[in-house]
């Protein structure tokens, strides 16, 4: 197990931030498979950046009704 200090990083970007946390943890990150995504009306604009993230990388999303709806009105398949 490490100490703090030993994991202890300045990262001003929360994806990298958490994926350090993850590692150091002893976490491995999924590189395949599926995400689940049900987001709030409010962040429903950052949906599409989102979701294509996953999907360039092959994720299959799975997706609430409301957030599927979303996705297609975005211009995004949805299956």
């Amino acid at each position: 197990m490490w100490s703090t200090g030993e994991v202890m990083d300045f990262v001003f970007e929360f994806p990298l931030a958490f994926a350090e946390s993850q590692i150091a943890a002893g976490q491995k990150l999924p590189l395949l498979g599926a995400i689940f995504l049900s987001l709030h009306d409010l962040t429903k604009p950052y949906l599409p950046a989102i979701a294509h993230s996953f999907l360039d990388f092959g994720f299959k999303i799975v997706f609430t009704s409301g957030t599927g709806r979303a996705l297609e009105l975005e211009g995004i398949p949805v299956e």
